[in-house]
């Protein structure tokens, strides 16, 4: 079965296999993940009718699962509050919106759509607000000690 990976480590086990094993998307479900994430890009990028669905909505990640009857779909929305609302909009929308896509998606099966509240677009800009506002903060204090001194150590131009 191609869909398991093995990690190298020790614990023993026989030629040095660690016994942990992670699950990894076979190519049929990359390709079929891929495709259903372009279409839904296109999709969403025509906007909604429906008033729950509102914001910035940002596709982040689209996993199928080993059956390939779901794919579940990382969904970012801006502002927080609009999040709860549009992701109940959007999965009461799940099957109208996969009836669209089907035709951008060559596949025997479509998978369902599964929307999922995906926060690490927000977490990503607090770290980067974060650090601009430690970055701000540090440029306003000089860099070396005493006014006469100057980066590299040499003192000041005497007069």
């Amino acid at each position: 079965m191609g869909n398991f990976r093995c990690r190298a480590g020790g614990n023993g086990a026989p030629d040095g296999v660690h016994l942990e094993w992670t699950r990894t998307m076979t190519l049929k479900q990359d390709q079929l993940a891929s495709t259903i994430e372009r279409a839904l890009r296109e999709r969403f990028s025509r906007g909604f009718h429906d008033p729950r669905i509102s914001g910035l909505i940002t596709i982040t990640t689209v996993k199928v699962t080993q059956d390939l009857k779901f794919a579940d779909v990382g969904v970012s929305v801006l502002p927080a509050e609009k999040q709860a609302l549009t992701l109940h909009g959007l999965e009461a929308a799940a099957r109208h919106i996969r009836r669209e896509i089907m035709d951008n998606v060559a596949s025997r099966t479509m998978p369902d759509l599964r929307f999922i509240e995906d926060n690490s677009l927000k977490k990503q800009a607090g770290i980067m607000g974060a650090l601009e506002k430690i970055k701000t903060e540090d440029t306003s204090k000089p860099t070396w000690g005493k006014s006469d001194e100057k980066p590299d150590g040499e003192k000041g131009a005497e007069a």
